[in-house]
């Protein structure tokens, strides 16, 4: 999952991604919002994962186990507990979130470097270079799950460490956020994701027009900013 801001508070996208981590290592879905004109870089991470984890709730809910990376050490540490939610544009947000990860089999929540969560920061950009909501859903994730009956009778707290998914273990694993490999760019085609090695290799530029890019804000704190309105952020 990734959101940003060009400008803190500016022009807000956001974006996440699942992959099926085993053998297939393929795209389930993917999936960019845009934010507005006027959010901070943590209120566009808070959309990145809620945007992810609707798709999740809809499309494959207690069928799979997920892993939920993003590389917002922000909204890592207020999901796990270990940092306050401040702000009040974040605290909606966040009841949101942990509303919809009550729905789904966590096996873990983790930060990840910024370096390796390209593909949903192309995403977030797409969002914002082209001020619209885009997806899309691989046809086969209907089949791919079909083929691994699990079910589940009850759910699992949210575990505050990053393990490394066993591509053995079953029911199958589902990750949010960067590929199990270093593929890089978005499905040419929005209509449909595509399987790892099918992916081109370009993706919408990290950069605005200008080559600035957006910001993010790694800070332990979601730090208070005054907007025009006068709402603390």
């Amino acid at each position: 999952i990734d959101g940003g801001s060009r400008g803190n508070p500016g022009l807000g996208g956001a974006g996440g991604h699942i992959f099926l981590w085993g053998a297939e290592k393929m795209e389930l879905w993917w999936g960019s919002t845009y934010v507005g004109d006027h959010v901070t870089n943590n209120e566009a991470e808070y959309e990145g994962l809620i945007l992810s984890l609707q798709a999740a709730v809809q499309h494959f809910g207690q069928s799979a186990s997920f892993h939920i990376q993003g590389d917002s050490q922000v909204v890592i540490n207020q999901l796990k507990g270990s940092n306050q939610v401040n702000a009040p544009s974040l605290k909606g947000r966040f009841a949101r979130a942990q509303e919809l990860l009550q729905q789904l089999n966590i096996r873990s929540l983790g930060h990840i470097r910024r370096e390796t969560n390209g593909r949903a920061d192309g995403l977030a950009n797409l969002a914002m270079n082209t001020k619209k909501d885009s997806s899309g859903l691989n046809p086969q994730w209907e089949a791919l799950l079909s083929a691994a009956p699990y079910s589940f009778s009850s759910r699992r707290s949210i575990p505050t460490s990053v393990t490394t998914p066993d591509p053995s273990a079953s029911p199958p694993l589902l990750l949010i956020g960067p590929p199990p490999t270093s593929a890089a760019g978005h499905p040419s085609t929005p209509s449909a994701c595509l399987p790892l090695n099918t992916i081109p290799s370009s993706q919408p530029t990290a950069t605005t027009p200008a080559g600035q890019p957006h910001q993010e804000d790694d800070s332990n704190m979601d730090p208070p900013a005054v907007t025009s309105n006068g709402a603390v952020q």
